[in-house]
């Protein structure tokens, strides 16, 4: 079997679809490596679904470029809520 670290960095950079949607992503893992048509069972013995989900976080960690959107939104909102209730000097504490 591939190195799974490298088929799920093949299929982020080629199918953007794949990056917020683990299932998907899981899906065409198992069609690249030719395990697609396997019973349930096999397949999450074959391939399992937390070493895709570690290897997907991973690379999106150290690779931006394959970030999915959700990602832009969270930090997105993460940068309005910090502006919105970031404490002001002008208002002191009320102690």
């Amino acid at each position: 079997m591939a190195k799974i670290d490298t088929v799920v960095e093949e299929i982020l950079t080629n199918q953007p679809q794949t990056r917020d949607n683990d299932p998907l992503l899981y899906l065409k893992i198992a069609e690249h490596l030719g395990i697609a048509h396997y019973s349930k069972y096999d397949l999450l013995t074959a391939l399992s679904y937390q070493t895709v989900q570690r290897a997907r976080r991973k690379l999106q960690e150290h690779n931006a470029s394959l970030r999915g959107d959700s990602y832009v939104k969270r930090k997105h909102l993460e940068h309005e809520y910090r502006e919105k209730y970031r404490p002001t000097t002008e208002s002191p504490l009320p102690f």
